[in-house]
């Protein structure tokens, strides 16, 4: 059974899903888990090479995205303020690079 999460979900996470259910030992979801790890570590690497301070992103958290301005990118998150927000009283978010969809605008 699959569950009903609000994500979309396409055909490559249907199957892991499936895959997973017949799962049966503790031992297979540490490697599962591992695995999981390591793309989650690639997938950061790979979008930290491409962000820079003052760049518009669009971030995903469990189905809702949001829109921000980029204001330090660290080893594994980024910290990002809410686009269009003022200096006073702004909230400054760490984001898992894992999560950063795409680069809506360049920085000037």
């Amino acid at each position: 059974m699959i569950p009903n999460f609000s994500i979309r979900m396409t055909p490559e996470v249907k199957a892991v899903i499936e895959a997973m259910e017949k799962v049966t030992t503790q031992d297979e979801l540490n490697v599962i888990a591992n695995a999981w790890q390591a793309r989650m570590n690639n997938i950061a690497s790979a979008k930290k090479m491409i962000l820079k301070k003052g760049q518009t992103i669009e971030w995903t958290n469990k189905g809702l995205t949001r829109i921000a301005t980029v204001l330090k990118v660290n080893r594994k998150t980024v910290e990002v303020v809410d686009a269009g927000a003022n200096p006073f009283g702004r909230t400054v978010t760490r984001v898992p690079l894992s999560m950063v969809d795409k680069v809506v605008e360049e920085a000037a």
